[in-house]
């Protein structure tokens, strides 16, 4: 069973574990469970609000 990395590699042609701006490896350091997607956009919103101000 391939896991995600690889595939996105295959479809989508981006290392997920590669830094857009610099390309060095990035290095997975944990996982969250139990947020919802519509959780998570609110708090990126807030933080991109927070670092505007």
């Amino acid at each position: 069973m391939p896991e995600y990395a690889a595939m996105l590699k295959g479809y989508v042609k981006v290392d997920p574990y590669e830094c857009i701006l610099c390309e060095s490896r990035l290095v997975f350091t944990n996982f969250r469970v139990g947020n919802s997607v519509n959780d998570l956009v609110t708090h990126a919103i807030v933080q991109s609000e927070l670092r505007a101000a």
